[in-house]
């Protein structure tokens, strides 16, 4: 064998690894080791999980428009459009009965329709690739509530709310409007609350699943039919003591009469269930399940006893150790997860706007100064160093003056890279977006 071919196979050998490490294989191999080992199902449940999270992944993995960041999507267009349907009718009535919703002839809602028909327009040209049938299903509406709310929004299936303390922030100019309305439109594009629906639904059944896997005990559901089982045998064994001790106590009052044992017919004393004739009939025992010895339950026990420590409950759910507590993993998740995936979703929502506005007509360039204005009213703005980062890790937003660089920085890039510009992202979308 030649040198040559020797050093191609070993310089292919990391593509291969790389190929069988991806992101459905990985999947799998979750899935494949929370059925087996953590589910105890074996060999065949390892299987099985393999295949059902390879596939399921397969299935719902979706590509971002213009960022092409891969995401998973569990919930169907469908119903991710009949969601925010229900939604936004919700939304409608609250603000009919408040009678804050702006009249279709009025200058703001003409100016906020002119700018959403733009920018939808926009969409249906198919720019920035990945995957848009979602948009099939949307019914675009336009709602301007008058309030001094500095804020807008769009419901799943292009449902769009625009306040007036916006639009006073923006001395109501189209530009800056068409920033912040590309923003919240990039949020639909992209499917962020349904990804984040998404991503709560996996958080709770791994957080259920790690629950069973490391003993924290059982759900409510099972405790209390613990609980029920317990009651059950309580009370059968106080009905056993109580009418055994009537049974003795009249036979030893029948035998101090007579000398001898006497039917009960002839002690006068008849206990309830009892025939005259003498027959006692059986006690019912109820149905139960087996109450099953546990000899470690006792082990354990003496040893805390031996220790001076309190005796553990043995009919108690066994509880996570105290590094392990349930705030503590709420707090984790909070901060490792839900919050970095609402700041990245946020900048993603900034770049995608911005590449919205441009390809509408709007002067882009216009696009930072719209959060400028934005960081000048935030409370949450933030100054920088070092005590700027460690808030910034308890925001759901990124700050804005960061945001305001970042979009300058993109403007930059689109003006060296106008043909790749008008589908693509130049700026990388950190997760943690500070």
């Amino acid at each position: 064998m030649a040198v040559g071919d020797v050093l191609d196979k070993t310089s292919n050998q990391p593509s291969k690894l790389r190929a069988f490490f991806n992101r459905r294989n990985l999947a799998g191999l979750l899935g494949a080791a929370v059925a087996g080992p953590g589910l105890r199902l074996g060999l065949p449940g390892m299987v099985v999980g393999y295949v059902a999270c390879r596939w399921i992944y397969s299935k719902t993995e979706q590509f971002v428009p213009f960022t092409k960041r891969r995401h998973i999507i569990l919930m169907p267009s469908v119903a991710e459009a009949v969601l925010g349907a229900h939604l936004y009718e919700s939304f409608l009535i609250e603000q009919h009965k408040k009678g804050t919703l702006l009249d279709a002839s009025h200058p703001d809602t003409t100016l906020v329709v002119g700018v959403a028909q733009r920018l939808i327009a926009v969409l249906g040209q198919g720019h920035g690739g990945g995957y848009q049938k979602h948009l099939r299903n949307f019914k675009w509406s336009v709602s301007v509530v008058k309030e001094q709310v500095m804020n807008a929004f769009v419901f799943p299936g292009g449902y769009i709310v625009v306040y007036t303390g916006l639009l006073q922030l923006l001395r109501r100019d189209p530009d800056l409007l068409a920033m912040v309305m590309g923003h919240e439109i990039g949020h639909a594009l992209a499917r962020h609350n349904t990804e984040k629906m998404g991503m709560g639904l996996a958080l709770s059944m791994i957080s259920s699943m790690a629950m069973v896997m490391l003993g924290a005990g059982p759900d409510e559901q099972q405790q209390k039919q613990r609980q029920q089982e317990l009651e059950l045998e309580r009370m059968r064994r106080g009905y056993h003591r109580t009418h055994s001790r009537l049974v003795t106590d009249a036979a030893a009052a029948a035998g101090s009469s007579s000398g001898a044992a006497a039917p009960w017919g002839s002690s006068g004393y008849v206990p309830p269930g009892a025939s005259a004739a003498g027959y006692y009939p059986e006690v019912p025992k109820p149905d139960l399940p087996p109450i099953h010895y546990d000899p470690r339950q006792q082990q354990q026990h003496q040893m805390r006893q031996r220790k001076g420590k309190p005796a553990a409950d043995p009919d108690a759910p066994p509880q996570l150790p105290p590094w392990m507590s349930e705030q503590l993993l709420r707090s984790l998740t909070n901060v490792l997860l839900e919050l970095p995936f609402s700041r990245r979703a946020e900048t993603e929502a900034d770049l995608i706007g911005l590449k919205l506005m441009a390809l509408a007509g709007f002067n882009a360039a216009k696009g930072p100064e719209a959060f400028k204005l934005l960081a000048s009213v935030s409370e949450g703005s933030r100054k920088g160093g070092a005590e700027s980062l460690i808030a910034g890790l308890g925001c759901t937003h990124p700050d804005s003056n960061r945001r305001a660089e970042l979009l300058q920085k993109e403007l930059s890039w689109m003006a060296a890279n106008k043909a790749e510009a008008r589908d693509a992202v130049g700026s990388k979308v950190n997760y943690w977006s500070l």
